[in-house]
């Protein structure tokens, strides 16, 4: 469901994915290196 969810996406936003990219990276990344720091205790 994900991937179909990334890919409806990518469909709207057409060729400008870019920005999408870059406000997901500053979303996911701080999350993301919460986990690992809380994976590597």
């Amino acid at each position: 469901m994900g991937d179909n969810l990334i890919a409806g996406l990518f469909q709207y936003a057409g060729p400008v994915p870019v920005s999408f990219f870059d406000v997901s990276r500053d979303i996911f990344l701080p999350f993301f290196l919460d986990f690992a720091a809380v994976v590597q205790i």
